[in-house]
């Protein structure tokens, strides 16, 4: 962070006033700086921050898709850049999983955000590093043209029946200035801080379902800074690309810790470990047959895998909740036309699962597969599989409880498309959905609502021909979903509304 030098340290006294500086930690305690980036250089430090989200590219219940290249460096300041590329939403954001979490502590970043504007979302925020939600504390976020910093806890039950809390502070156009948006937390409450002022207090008795379930994960929270966006109402309308590309800037992020604290190191306890092969080991991942890592070819950072003829990169996951859904992503491509690959999920308590093809050779594309765990199970074995007659490689592999993936643009235009029918429609308590296959095939349906979140997976066969299948939606509230199936290779998508049953 380059600060100029002054003469009369009245005058630099004055102006870090006026700059919005407040003091680096909550006063009353004595406090141990346990991370720091000043954005000092030319380029992001890799060793304190990964792009994107801590999960992967793409955050399930927004709009935009982030990329490393609208996150830029220089001149002491982090930039997070949004804009449209056509009408695609491209941002950037950052995250510390993995590299440092924190259980209990202050965490403070300077920041700019950028002026509002409907469908624009700027957040600093964290999850657990184990990336399982809720719980979800979001230290900023500014609502479109809403100029209010909002403070919201999220916790409970996986959507939809999980919880919030929040509150908004009125301190002005936020966009005009720097500010120094900070939280404490601890074991009895979250305290919420804006230019070194508590802007809200989140304690017990209140906020006990939260911080019990906040307190419960030992391995402690990751940071998260962004850009959404998100065409809603509640958060201002659409946003246009007319008044994009838009910045949000960062001049500093520091986490503290109480000084004399016992609060154990935390070790990482993410569902799936080693998820792009960036400890250079291939533990604890193993291997059957012709597998490696490799540093050319990956999809980002400095490796990946390969994996030739036939062969399988697989890990059993443990520590998963019985009678949850959750979703394997990964990425991958092939090195020939016409061969393929993919990546399949067993040993989880129901029958194997397959997700779609990888089947293109010029650049990495995402496939996921999505599970219920059975009523006792704990773990899953998930697997990136490699042609019969070829290689593939894969990086970049995400295991997440409860979310899926956010419904996308194209996702919702095939869905008055030709390929399924249901009937009836709207239904009730079940409904048949009526599919033709090319070839018989195991693959699975997917009932998932309006933010890609899987309400109901069922494994199904599709015989060559026309094939009618029965879903239960007994304990499915009513609403609108999509029917999800994939069948010869094609993504088949059909719009359903459940009615009062």
């Amino acid at each position: 962070m380059k600060k100029p030098c002054y003469r009369s340290l009245y005058a630099f006294l004055l102006l870090l006033l006026a700059a919005g500086y407040a003091a680096a930690q909550p006063a009353g305690s004595t406090w141990t700086l346990t991370f720091e980036d000043t954005f000092d250089g030319t380029a992001l430090n890799a060793t304190k921050w990964s792009t994107g989200f801590g999960w992967g590219p793409k955050s399930d219940a927004f709009d935009e898709t982030t990329r490393p290249e609208n996150v830029t460096v220089g001149n002491g300041i982090l930039r997070i850049k949004m804009e449209c590329v056509g009408t695609a939403y491209w941002s950037g954001a950052i995250n510390s999983r993995n590299k440092f979490y924190q259980r209990y502590g202050y965490w403070e970043a300077r920041i700019k955000v950028p002026a509002g504007t409907a469908g624009l979302l700027p957040a600093f925020w964290m999850k657990h590093n184990d990336d399982k939600w809720p719980p979800e504390l979001d230290i900023m976020e500014v609502f479109g043209t809403d100029r209010r910093a909002a403070f919201t806890v999220h916790y409970g039950a996986p959507w939809p029946n999980n919880q919030s809390s929040g509150a908004k502070w009125d301190g002005g156009d936020l966009s005009t200035a720097f500010h120094t948006f900070g939280v404490e937390w601890d074991e009895n409450a979250v305290k919420w801080y804006v230019d070194g002022v508590v802007r809200r207090s989140y304690a017990r008795p209140e906020a006990d379902a939260f911080l019990n379930q906040w307190n419960e994960y030992t391995a402690g929270a990751y940071m998260m800074l962004n850009v959404h966006a998100k065409n809603a109402e509640w958060n201002g309308g659409n946003l246009s690309c007319s008044n994009l590309p838009r910045y949000m800037e960062v001049d500093y992020v520091r986490a503290y810790r109480k000084s004399g604290t016992t609060t154990p190191t935390p070790t990482p306890t993410g569902l799936l470990q080693n998820p792009g092969f960036e400890t250079g080991s291939l533990s604890p991942w193993t291997s059957w047959g012709n597998s490696s890592i490799v540093t050319t070819g990956q999809r980002s950072g400095s490796r990946g895998i390969l994996a030739w003829w036939n062969s399988t990169v697989e890990q059993v996951v443990t520590g998963l909740t019985p009678n949850t859904t959750y979703t394997f992503r990964g990425w991958g491509k092939v090195d020939a036309a016409g061969i393929s690959a993919r990546l399949s999920v067993k040993d989880h308590g129901g029958a194997q699962v397959f997700s779609p093809n990888f089947t293109s050779t010029s650049a990495y594309t995402q496939s996921s597969v999505t599970f219920t765990t059975g009523s006792s199970s704990t773990s899953a074995r998930v697997m990136f599989y490699a042609p019969t007659n070829g290689g593939a490689w894969g990086d970049d592999f995400t295991l997440t409880a409860g979310t899926g993936s956010r419904v996308a643009s194209a996702d919702l235009a095939a869905a008055g498309e030709a390929g399924l029918r249901v009937h009836p429609n709207p239904a009730g308590r079940q409904f048949t959905l009526q599919v033709v296959a090319r070839q018989a095939q195991e693959t699975q349906l997917a009932l998932v609502d309006l933010a890609g979140r899987p309400v109901l997976t069922q494994h199904i066969h599709l015989a060559a021909g026309p094939n009618r299948v029965t879903v239960n939606t007994e304990k499915v509230r009513p609403g609108t979903y999509l029917v999800r199936v994939e069948a010869d290779g094609r993504k088949l998508v059909k719009k359903v509304v459940l009615r009062n049953q």
